[in-house]
């Protein structure tokens, strides 16, 4: 399946007018400045192991990204049968994710769900308007229109995630959290997260897995409360700008010597 995706997304690598070379040079110049820094931070337990591995010895701090105070709104439960996927198709993997989702996961959702209908929305749609069908919708969002996102997300039922290409912390799945969308995704979307699956989130690995977790939630309004409730909770406690800031004051006031 990989191979698979790798070789429809050939242009994507390598048709973009993007020389190596230029990859070699930030590399170079990120662990060079990492050397020369008394505390490094990264965004995901993922990303601090990646920094460590090129540099050795590397004092680095985690201090994961958060949702923003727009999404943060105490909002009702919004139950519905649309499936989301907000995202910035600038990125390979956020395409790779939905066509994922057009092509593999929704047709499955919808052998059970009938009425079920996918919003693929984010910015540089453009890049997947193939998708577009009766019942898929593509919604682009420019990235200042924070009450588009947050209608996006209030509209919607699920947020689905069929990530595969690992980086950084997911904003969108945050994003969702805050907003009391409850998520499905891989182990891999959900990455830099401290969710528990079953608890705030619902994870699988295959495309069918994904569908059938969706499924589930459409089919079971006390999961979808309890997942939705607690992923609420755990933004709120972990990933909300005053708890990120709390952390990286911490940082700061400990490489300065208070």
């Amino acid at each position: 399946q990989v191979y698979q995706h790798f070789i429809e997304n050939f242009k994507l690598w390598f048709m973009k007018p993007i020389l190596w070379i230029d990859v070699l040079k930030i590399k170079f110049w990120e662990t060079y400045y990492w050397k020369k820094a008394a505390r490094t931070i990264a965004v995901s337990a993922s990303d601090a192991g990646k920094m460590t591995k090129l540099v050795p010895g590397l004092k680095v701090s985690i201090i994961p990204n958060g949702a923003g105070e727009d999404l943060m709104e105490d909002v009702p439960l919004h139950f519905s049968k649309t499936l989301l996927f907000m995202s910035n198709y600038d990125w390979m993997q956020n395409i790779e994710a939905a066509r994922i989702l057009a092509k593999e996961v929704f047709p499955l959702v919808l052998e059970q769900v009938p009425e079920a209908r996918l919003k693929i929305a984010g910015q540089h749609t453009e890049k997947i308007n193939e998708l577009s069908s009766d019942k898929i919708e593509i919604t682009d969002l420019k990235i200042e229109d924070i009450k588009g996102v947050m209608k996006a997300y209030q509209e919607s039922g699920v947020l689905v995630a069929p990530l595969y290409g690992p980086g950084g912390t997911r904003l969108k799945i945050l994003g969702a959290m805050a907003a009391k969308l409850p998520v499905v995704t891989t182990n891999i979307g959900i990455e830099g997260i401290a969710a528990e699956n079953g608890a705030s989130v619902l994870f699988g690995k295959s495309p069918k897995e994904l569908a059938q977790l969706a499924v589930k939630l459409l089919a079971d309004e006390d999961l979808y409360k309890k997942i939705a409730l607690n992923a609420r909770k755990l933004v709120e406690e972990k990933y909300s700008y005053f708890a990120i800031a709390k952390k990286l004051d911490d940082v700061y006031q400990e490489v300065s010597g208070g």
